[in-house]
This record gives structure tokens, sequence and C-alpha cells, in this order.
């Protein structure tokens, strides 16, 4: 059976459409960021202590990569779902009704997880990886280090725009704002859309050493968007997690200490007791969330 004609030329024109939104992001991050690959290197060997004339190229850095951010994830998402299924695909996830107290039990569901967050990064950094793949480990650690750097609070201020609320936004809209539930429409079993957009989610920051921890929290934010039916609570769940690593950098740096990159896990100890804890509470505020919305209607799928 051939699909119909309309069908074929919106999914043409929604490609079109991303590969322009791309095509543009990239020339501007570019003018913002100009030879990027080179001024990233050179920033990289300078460290913690940048030098005075490196703080503007550092500024243009993060700058770029907010533009980046929105240009590859948030543009394409609303073009792709606004073309194939006009308004109603956009605005569903975003005016669905929002519980306030789900925004309290999301930013505790992070915090009270991050225990498990740091086991898994570090179990996972104990893996026989190739050479190659902790060379990129390493890497990407030292560039958020390098973007959570800054002392004042214009810095902090900055960091947690880049960092944290452009990321959280733009990539909950993309991944599962549109991803999750495109895999919706293509399957009926909601969990296993849910670990595919977690997979993916975690597969596009391109750190196989990190694969694990960002899976973990790619599912746990899918769920909280599957049964809130909006993209506000999980969204506000992914500002919390890269919070806690902007703000955790900013203090170290106030103390002149390194900064802990995201998901380093950092130098203290977990005992047993705090694993066990962490386990406890972050299965009570699923199931709390949960119970709460079993009984609401879920969010309409795409083809309805």
């Amino acid at each position: 059976m051939k699909p119909p004609k309309s069908i074929i030329v919106k999914f043409f024109l929604s490609i079109s459409v991303v590969a322009l939104a791309i095509l543009a992001t990239l020339m501007v991050s570019e003018a913002i960021f100009p030879n990027s690959e080179a001024s990233i290197r050179e920033l990289l060997k300078q460290g913690a202590r940048l030098a005075p004339q490196s703080e503007q190229i550092l500024l243009r850095m993060k700058l770029a990569q907010g533009v980046q951010t929105i240009g590859v994830f948030l543009i394409p998402a609303i073009a792709m779902l606004g073309i194939l299924y006009r308004r109603k695909g956009i605005t569903l996830m975003i005016t669905s009704k929002v519980y306030w107290r789900d925004f309290f039990d999301a930013a505790f569901l992070i915090l009270f997880s991050t225990t498990i967050m740091v086991l898994a990064s570090r179990y996972s950094q104990l893996l026989p990886w190739p050479q190659r793949y902790i060379e990129e480990n390493a890497q990407s650690e030292n560039l958020t280090n390098l973007l959570l750097s800054g002392k004042s609070y214009v810095d902090l201020s900055l960091n947690l725009l880049i960092v944290c609320v452009i990321p959280a936004f733009c990539e909950e809209f993309f991944f599962r704002g549109f991803l999750q539930r495109i895999f919706m429409k293509w399957f009926r079993d909601p969990h296993l859309c849910i670990f595919l957009a977690a997979v993916i989610f975690s597969a596009f920051h391109f750190d196989a050493v990190m694969f694990l921890p960002r899976f973990l929290l790619g599912a746990m934010l899918g769920y909280l968007f599957y049964w809130t039916g909006t993209i506000w609570i999980s969204a506000f769940a992914h500002f919390i997690n890269n919070a806690q690593y902007v703000v955790t950098a900013f203090i170290l740096n106030r103390m002149g200490k390194f900064p802990m990159a995201e998901g380093g896990g950092g130098d203290f100890d977990i005992s047993t007791f705090n694993v066990i804890l962490s386990v406890v509470l972050v299965v009570l505020l699923l199931f709390t969330i949960y119970v709460r919305h079993m009984n609401v209607k879920p969010l309409p799928r795409l083809d309805q």
C-alpha cells in the first residue's frame, strides 16, 4: 500500500525545513564563535585559569552553545510537528493541565536520584572502554568545566540560562514532546517508546562512557512526560538536574577549587545506606506521581 502523496510531500518538506534550520544555526553559531575548534583547544589549554583576553572568547562560546541548542532541537521539532500535525502537534503538551505538586515531586525526584546517577557514572567509568572513548569522555568533562567556569553572579546567571534553561526546554521539546510522541504513533508499548527516546537522548550527547547515567535520566524524564501529559514537568526536572551541577561548580569556583564535571560524581564516598535510601525515595516519588495521574486522561496521540 503506497502512502498518500500528502504524507510524502509533508515528509520531504519537513526534512527540507529541518535541514535549512540546522544550516542557518551553524552559520549563526559560526558568526558568533568563529574558528570554534581552534578557540576551544586554546581555552582547554588554559584550563581553569583563563587569560583576561580569553573571557570574551568563552562568552562567545557560551552564546554559540545556546544558539546551537535552539537551532538543533527546538526549531526542527516545532517545524516537524507544525508541518505534519499543524497546531495540534505543538500545543497539546504545552497547554495540558499542570498539577503544581508535580513540580515539587519532580525537583525532589532529581535531587534524590543524584546518588544513583553518580553511582552509575562511577561503575560506567570502570568498564574497559577503548582508549578513544576514554579520551572523548575526558574532553567532554573538560568542556563542561569550561562552560561552568566563572565566579561572578553574572557568570552564574548566564550559565543557568545556557546550560539549564535553554537545554531543559529545547531538549525536552525534541526528545519527549516530539520524538517520544512520534514513537507512540508507531508503537503501542509506551515503555518501549520511552526507552527508545532515552537511548537517543543519551546517544546525542556523544559520550559513550556516560551513556548509562544519561539513559537513566532520559527514561525518568520520559515517564514524567508520559504520566503528567505536559512538557513542563519533565523540562523542570531537566532544569533541576543541570542546575545542581551549575550551582555546585559556581560554589567551587568561588572557593578557588576546580569545578566538578557533569556526572563526574566528585570525590565523596557513597555508602550502601545512601544508595538504598536514594532508591527507596525515587521509587516512592515515581509511584506518587503515577498514582496521581493514573486516572487522568492521557495525552492524545498525534494521529487522533
